[in-house]
């Protein structure tokens, strides 16, 4: 995985297509995905993408996170970046 940040997939879509014709596939793979997932091709879009980029997918749908972490271990939920609580002051 890369250290590449993707917050919006059209965005993506133009830094890893030079030309529409290379869409078409994309879309069917998506729709394959989609079915084997049992996701929306919305929410899957994301996913192949990040797939295909080689990053981590990061998302705060938590429904969308647990359905398909075991199938696409890159899909990771936000929380699991949440900072660590702030240290305890101590006693003098």
């Amino acid at each position: 995985m890369t250290d590449r940040l993707v917050v919006d997939a059209s965005v993506a879509l133009k830094w890893f297509f030079d030309d529409e014709d290379d869409i078409a596939p994309f879309a069917a793979e998506i729709y394959r995905a989609a079915v084997d997932l049992g996701r929306t091709t919305y929410d899957t879009a994301y996913v192949v993408l990040a797939e295909r980029m080689g990053v981590a997918f990061v998302t705060g749908d938590r429904r969308l996170h647990n359905s398909i972490c075991s199938k696409k271990p890159f899909v990771r939920h936000i929380a699991d970046f949440a900072p660590p609580a702030p240290p305890q002051p101590t006693q003098p």
